[in-house]
């Protein structure tokens, strides 16, 4: 029986055909879609991602990642069959290393003062269609938040080479940036129709670019994400987004001891605005580390989780909210989960769309009283807000 394995000779790929896993093909077979064995993962072609090329996966949903022993391990069950297969499997053409070596050169990313150079300097070139206005419109956003998030176009796969063109003549480097790329000679920005959604760090500046996808698009390419962060990881000089996390703050002045946190960066600046105070957006509910972080970075006192109410079905999710509860109070940062009826809508943005001022008035109520348990029965929103114990 083999005791130990070079993980770098064996093909993540293969292991997971022999799974059973069904693997769906993204980026032209960089990489892998599959539905997460860890969470209640119900998307039409799975969260979790594989990454052949450095042999590793990642679910967006529920954040668990790994590598091919991992996935054979949690799969199979235990360590020797784990092993069994992967010695069984060690390809002597070494397919990974092979592939290493065709790897396009990538740039690390750029620090963010560059970065938000950049991305206000492309931005400011571009438009917003009028479709993608009334979008936003229907989400609730006024005309002056819109202009003021800096919402922008991409109406065609390769429509931004002359402004890409135009940025470098007026002296902007465009490597290290995500999304930017070299193709031919030339600069080139990964586009797909839809809008761009800046997500801004704590200082305001634009960290990198998030694209709400047409859903005419999304129609013709099931395998599309509606949210697709603007990476160019891959490509030649290209550069790797990351998820960071998104701080959306509202136009008028808020306290500044209180932040809320829900998933999602641009639900994050609409129910920023309706509530009056500071968001913290990550891009997955797996991803409460970060939020933590982006808390204490803030340096609040209190911050509410208002996730999405499917987590009432998904255990993913709420397992998710448990343990970002959690590592809040260990931090000392005062922390209660806000719930709502479900009918009212699924995620916080479009309870706020629907109830406005008098949402905004039942969470200010919970947060100035601080009281364990707040029942405010009030047509649909019933049994909002009830105050969460970490398990």
């Amino acid at each position: 029986m083999a005791k130990s394995v070079d993980f770098d000779l064996v093909d993540i790929i293969d292991i997971a055909q022999q799974l059973n896993l069904k693997l769906h093909s993204i980026q032209g077979g960089k990489q892998y879609e599959t539905h997460c064995w860890k969470c209640e993962d119900e998307s039409i072609h799975g969260k979790l991602t594989i990454n052949p090329i450095k042999g590793v996966y990642r679910c967006a949903k529920c954040g668990y990642s790994g590598n091919v022993y991992t996935m054979a391990y949690d799969i199979l069950g235990s360590k020797e069959s784990a092993l069994e297969l992967l010695v069984g499997n060690k390809l002597d053409y070494q397919p990974q290393q092979r592939r290493k070596q065709a790897l396009p050169k990538e740039n690390s990313i750029a620090p963010i003062d560059i970065r938000h150079a950049v991305y206000t300097a492309f931005l400011k070139r571009m438009i917003l269609h009028s479709s993608h206005r009334q979008d936003l419109r229907s989400r609730g956003l006024s005309d002056a938040i819109i202009q003021q998030k800096g919402y922008k176009s991409t109406l065609h796969w390769d429509s931004t080479v002359g402004v890409c063109y135009l940025l470098q003549k007026e002296g902007y480097s465009l490597q290290g940036i995500p999304g930017f790329y070299e193709k031919d000679g030339q600069w080139l920005f990964m586009t797909v129709p839809g809008f761009l959604i800046p997500i801004r760090d704590k200082e305001n500046r634009i960290q990198g670019l998030q694209i709400r996808v047409d859903n005419a698009i999304l129609k013709q390419k099931p395998n599309l994400s509606k949210y697709i962060w603007k990476s160019s990881a891959g490509k030649l000089n290209g550069t790797s987004s990351g998820a960071p996390v998104h701080i959306a703050r509202p136009s008028k002045p808020t306290i500044p001891s209180v932040a809320y946190i829900t998933e999602g960066p641009l639900k994050s600046d609409i129910a920023a605005e309706y509530l009056g105070g500071t968001f913290i957006g990550i891009a997955g509910v797996g991803l409460y580390k970060q939020a933590v972080e982006a808390a204490k970075e803030l340096g609040i006192t209190t911050a509410p989780v208002l996730f999405d109410m499917d987590k009432l079905k998904n255990k993913g999710v709420k397992k998710a909210e448990t343990k970002l509860l959690e590592e809040l109070r260990k931090t000392g940062i005062d922390t209660f989960s806000i719930e709502w009826n479900p009918k009212a809508g699924k995620g916080v943005d479009d309870v706020v769309i629907t109830y406005g001022q008098r949402f905004k008035e039942l969470i200010d109520t919970q947060i100035m009283q601080h009281k364990p348990q707040v029942k405010q029965k009030t047509g649909i929103l019933h049994n909002w807000g009830k105050r969460k114990k970490a398990m």
